[in-house]
Order: C-alpha cells, then structure tokens, then sequence
C-alpha cells in the first residue's frame, strides 16, 4: 500500500494488528504498530492494549511498562486488559532483575508476599488515584488470584482516602476465591457489612464458594442461612450443590441431607448434582440405607439421573450386598446409551470375585468394549483375582496374555493378582515363573508379590526356596512385613521345622516385626507336628506375656501337642483356661480334648466332654463319636457305646462302618452275641456294608453259652454275601 502512495487508516492497522494477533507473530505485531506512528497515524486504545500484549509475550516488559505511560499521556483510560498487561510486565522486570541479581527462589517468594508488583511502581499505576482507577487493577487481580495484591490495593486506598463500593469487594472476594484464601474473603465480607453495605447475592455466592474449595463446609453453611434468613436472598441450586458437597467431603452428611429437604421447602428443585452430591456424602460415611433413602427420592422427583447418579447407586448396592439391584442399574445404563466408567465396571467385576461369580467377571470384561468403556490395567486385575478365588488361575494367566494384545501393559498389580490365583491353586513353580517374568517386563515387584509367591511355596512346603526368596527380597530392598513372615512360619507349621519357627520368630524381632497370634498359632502347630509340647506350652506363655491374646486356634494347637504324650489332665486344664479366659472352645478344640482323654483310656473325661459340648449347642461329628465310643469299649463299657450309638442316631449323626466295628469290637470281646446279632442286622436295614474287618470281629470265638449267636453272626456275614447289605469289602 505504501509503495502504491496509499495510506493505511487506523482500521487497516488495527485489521493487521488482529492477524499478528491470531498468528501469534508478536514482533510483527509492533513493527506495525511502530509504523503507525512513524506514518503519522495516531494509535488508539486498541492498538495500545494489542502492542502492550505484544510486549509481554515477546518477553519486552520495559517497552509495555513505556506504552502504559504513553497511552496514559495521550488521555485513554486504562480498562481492567490494559492493567492486567501493566502489572504483567512489571512482574516480568521484577524476576529480570531477580535472575540478574542472583535472588534465591526462597527470598523471591518472601518478596511476592510482602509487595505486590505494582507497589513499587506507584508513580505509574496512580497517576489518577480514583475508585475506578483502583477497581480497575484490582479487576486484573481476579484472574491471577493475587490475594496479597488485594490486601495491599485495599491498603493504599485507605492511605489515599479512596472509599471501596461493592465492586471493590466483589473483586476482593472473587480474587479470594481463585487464590483459595477463605479466611481474607471472610474478612473482606465482614468489613463491607461494619462499613453499612448489603452484600450483593453474588458477593455471597462467591465467599460461599471460598469456603467450600478451603473445605470450611460450617462457615458455608453459615454463610448460606445469613444470606437466606438475614437478606432473604434466594441461593440457586449451584450454590446448594456447592455447600452439600462441602459437607459431603468433610462427613457431614446429615447436614448434606438436611439441606436437600430445605431445597424442597424453599422450592428450589435439586438436580442430579444434588443427589450425587448427597448420595456420594451418605456412602462416604457407609449410611448406606440413607443413601438408597436419597436414590429412592430421586426417582420419585422425577429428576433424570446420570451417569454419576447411577454409578454411584451401583456403588451403594454393591456395598449393601445387592448385586442384584447393581446389575439392573448397569442394564439401564446401558439401555439408555450411557457409558458407564471404568471405575463402575471395576467395582462390580470386583463384587464378583467376592462371590465366587468368575464366569460373569469375565462376561463384564468382555462387554466393556461394546458399550464404549476400555478396560484399564486395573480392570484385568480385578478380573484376574476373582479367576483366582475361584481356582482358575489358568484363566487368570491367559488374561495376563490377553491384555497385551489389546495394548494394556501389565504392572505390579496385575502381576500381583496372577501370582495370588497361582497360590490360591496350589501352583508354586507358576508363581515362580511369573516373578522371573517380571523382571524380564521390567516390572519391579513389591512386598505384596514376594508375599504372594512365598505363600504359594508355604503351602507345598518349599522352605529352601522361601529361604530364597527371603534373602532376594532383602537383597533388593524390600523390608519383609508381618504377612510375610507369618507364611513363612506356616510352612514351619506344615512340616513340623519348629527349630526353623523359633529361628524365623528371632528374625522377626531383629527386623522390627512384631508377632501376632497368627504368628506364635503357626509356631505351636510346628511344635504339635513333632510333638515338642514344652516348647509348645513355652511359646503359649510368651504370647500372653506379649499382650497377645490366644484365639481358639492357639488353645486348640495347645491341646493337640499335649495329646501325643498323653496328657489328658494338661489338655483338660489348657480347656478349663481357656473357658477362664472367655474363650469359648469349638469342635476342634473339644475334638482334640477329647482325642487326648481317648488315647489315654480316659473313657469318662472323654464322655464328659461329648455331653459338654453338645449341651453349650455345638454339634458333634462322626469322629468325637468314634473316639468315645472307642475309649468306652476298651474300658469295657459296651453299654455306653451302644448308648453312645443309639444318640448319634438320635441326632442324625450316621454312623459309618468304623463306628459300627467299635462297637462290635467291644460287643465281641465280652461275649455279647445276642447284641452283636441286633447290631449288624441294624446295619442292614441302614445299608451299611460291613468290610473285612467287620468278619475278623464277629469271627471272634468266646464262651460256649453264647455260641449260638456267635453262629448266627458269622451266618449272616458269610451265608448272605450275595446280599449288597453285607458284602465283605
């Protein structure tokens, strides 16, 4: 244009201007702003505020620092965009100077809260020192959330005899709000009103709101009754929604609930930001039946959920045990052509594992793709463990296969989650095989995996190589914990090493770890395999010396070890103490008792504590049964142990052949015939098979007056083999 002698007016510069604008060519930008002046063609407004903009990006804050006085002289007005570059650039001088000087980052941040950066440059920013002048800068603070800017702004205006009006303070607390100083806005509130001015609604909304993101949700809630009750100002639903997840996130969810209820008083209508909001506060604190309360309302107010509504309503009913009502959910989601989340699918594939439900695990892993939900790492590992409850830790490897071929790596927790399925299978070498895969995935493992692997090697009695992975984890770094050990010690408990239990319970001690009871359980079981009943009964004292408190396992392991030697009067006190110590004992304990009493030819302790234990309504199985009637008929007393049949019988307790060739064991052994007779076509009419040893027993010859019967028995073994009721197996 200038070559053809044709002069740009101020509206081509500006045009020019705004295309160096948008391109983001800075420098051009003031070479054309440059040029107006140079041609004779005066800037206006515009053009300054573009080429101080120009300036700050291009990193030039002395040159905008320059067109901010220029523009000032030539009699614009500055607006809130032309302070905003000012105080830019001014800042921009300041860190310039800073690097220069060689300021540390420290003294920097001390300097930034005690100063603002236009303070210094007074003589700049002030030239007209009026209301709008102020409102103006601090309108520019807004954005950059320069709380200690305001304080100081509202400082000097005080100095300057300049009297702040509601814009003032909105602009305070709005700057309030950004820079997150819930307190300063609070303050800046409670001065406006000593000053005689009638916050606005908007000025309420907005201290609301610094408060709720400080999570102060009682000075919300404060806030909110003043605003209604003293100015009778009427809150929208956003500023509710607000304050209810305010107290939602700090636990407060009766007051979460009560303001929905004060919505629909006020007839300010919720929407499903208020539900989820109170819903999410009720879960948060396991009020489960008042979050469905909050869904059930929700239904009935018509209001359309979303898909935050129904995840969350998902999430309730899982945690309430109704996968039911979950699943339902998930349909209508669906149905309605909504996505659901990840998360949402991860949390019921998860319900899933806890019920054993591996196969709808893997049906809801499959059909995330279809509704436009990708599974996540986290989702193959949660899919992987509910495999691994279930025994299917072959799937759960293939799905570790699986899921590179859809492009989700692997990480520790699914590796984790594939180890544990190979434990829970009984599957060591597997387990191995994936911690060495890991390595090669360049996958570190955690404690959570060593302790998944040795556990799969505690429970097939792989102590070398725990020992080995023992020392790989200390090797590495990784400090074995209190899980660890204890598998560790499990399989001390397995094999009997009660040496190699003591060993591991002083590296415990010396590795900070302290024992629990499942710990000293393990290392008495160890003692009970290989009969070390003193060592056993020492461990005992040194738990409860420990502050450990026994459980029945503890008592029940006790019992076992003193059984071996015959210690039926130890076994009874260890029982006695146990009742002391308010524990009640439980088939296994009174099982083992009774075990202990039996083998030493106790029959009456050994009766006493069947009678016992089926009078405190714990139900006997065969196999106490078995013992007494055992120990009775060695003592002679073949009443009893037909006694002791008739009340199996009784309780529907079914006697099996070993049972019946106890009895007539002792039946046999007296001459008692007649009785032996009874017996076996008892067994008969219960189709019990009788099996070799039952024709040793009843060959059995004794005094002559019951040869009769004697006779009759072996008849009706031998002459009736044909009959399945008596075959000799």
């Amino acid at each position: 244009m200038h070559k053809q002698g044709i002069l740009p007016d101020i509206d081509t510069y500006n045009a020019a201007i705004i295309a160096f604008e948008k391109s983001r060519k800075w420098n051009h930008l003031l070479d054309v702003f440059d040029s107006m002046k140079e041609k004779g063609t005066t800037p206006n407004f515009f053009a300054y505020n573009k080429a101080m903009l120009a300036c700050v990006k291009s990193n030039n804050p002395e040159r905008a620092i320059e067109l901010f006085e220029e523009l000032r002289v030539r009699g614009y007005k500055p607006n809130s965009f032309t302070y905003a570059m000012a105080m830019e650039a001014m800042e921009r001088r300041k860190h310039q100077s800073q690097r220069q000087s060689g300021t540390t980052p420290l003294l920097h941040r001390y300097n930034k809260a005690k100063e603002i950066p236009f303070e210094q440059n007074s003589k700049i920013l002030f030239v007209d020192p009026n209301l709008s002048t102020f409102n103006g800068i601090m309108e520019s603070c807004v954005k950059r959330g320069q709380v200690d800017g305001v304080q100081l702004l509202c400082e000097e205006m005080k100095r300057r005899g300049v009297t702040p009006d509601r814009d003032t303070y909105k602009n305070a607390i709005l700057t309030c709000v950004k820079g997150r100083k819930w307190m300063v806005a609070m303050e800046f509130l409670k001065e406006m009103k000593a000053q005689g001015m009638v916050p606005t609604k908007c000025i309420y909304s907005s201290a609301i709101s610094a408060c709720v993101r400080a999570s102060k949700w009682n000075h919300a809630l404060g806030l909110l009754h003043e605003m209604s009750e003293s100015y009778n100002y009427k809150p929208d639903v956003i500023t509710y929604n607000s304050v209810i997840r305010a107290c939602g996130k700090e636990g407060q969810w009766q007051e979460a609930l009560k303001l929905v209820e004060t919505m629909k008083r006020k007839n300010i209508k919720p929407d499903a930001l208020t539900f989820n909001a109170a819903i999410l506060a009720c879960k948060k604190m396991c009020r489960l039946d008042e979050a469905l309360t909050v869904i059930e309302g929700l239904t009935v107010s018509g209001v359309a959920p979303d898909v935050n509504t129904f995840s969350l309503s998902i999430s309730v009913f899982l945690k309430l045990g109704q996968q039911n009502r979950a699943l339902e959910i998930l349909s209508k989601m669906k149905q309605k052509g909504m996505s659901p989340s990840v998360f949402t699918y991860n949390e019921i594939i998860g319900s899933c594992g806890k019920k054993g439900q591996w196969k709808l695990a893997l049906d809801l892993l499959n059909e995330m793709p279809s509704t436009g939900t990708l599974p996540n790492v986290n989702t193959y590992a949660v899919t992987m463990a509910a495999l691994g409850s279930s025994g299917q830790w072959e799937k759960a490897l293939d799905l570790l296969d699986d899921m590179r071929g859809v492009g989700v790596t692997p990480n520790v927790w699914t590796y984790n989650a594939a180890i544990l399925a190979c434990d829970r299978g009984g599957r060591w070498k597997k387990a191995l095989q994936l911690l060495s895969s890991m390595d090669t995935d360049n996958i570190s493992p955690d404690v959570v995996t060593y302790n998944s692997v040795i556990s799969a090697c505690s429970r097939s009695g792989e102590m070398n190589r725990i020992m080995d992975l023992l020392q790989d984890m200390w090797s590495k770094g990784y400090k074995p914990d209190l899980i660890t050990f204890n598998s560790v010690l499990a399989a001390c408990g397995r094999s009997g090493g009660w040496q190699s239990a003591l060993e591991i319970l002083d590296l415990m001690a010396q590795s900070s770890v302290v024992p629990d009871v499942i710990s000293y359980n393990n290392c008495i079981s160890a003692c009970e395999k290989e009969g070390e009943w003193q060592q056993a009964e020492k461990l005992f004292d040194e738990m409860r010396e420990k502050g450990i408190r026994p459980d029945v396992y503890s008592y029940s392991s006790l019992i076992s070890t003193v059984a071996k030697y015959g210690l039926w009067q130890e076994a009874l006190t260890i029982l006695d103490d146990m009742k002391d110590y308010g524990l009640s004992p439980n088939l296994i304990t009174y099982t083992a008792a009774i075990s202990t009493c039996a083998k030493a030819g106790q029959w009456s302790p050994a009766l006493n504590l069947l009678d016992n234990m089926v009078s405190v309504g714990i139900r006997p199985d065969i196999v106490p049964y078995n013992m007494v009637i055992s120990a009775c008929g060695k003592a002679g007393e073949w009443q009893k142990t037909l006694q002791l049949l008739a009340d199996m019988n009784a309780i529907n307790i079914s006697p099996d052949i070993g049972t019946y060739n106890i009895v007539l064991t002792a039946l046999c052994k007296h001459g008692e015939w007649k009785q032996a007779f009874n017996l076996l076509e008892q067994m008969g009419e219960k189709g019990i098979v009788a099996n070799a040893q039952t024709h040793d027993i009843v060959g059995y010859k004794t005094h002559e007056p019951f040869q009769e019967y004697h006779n009759e028995c072996t008849k009706l073994l031998y002459n009736q083999r044909g009959n399945t009721k008596y075959q000799i197996v």
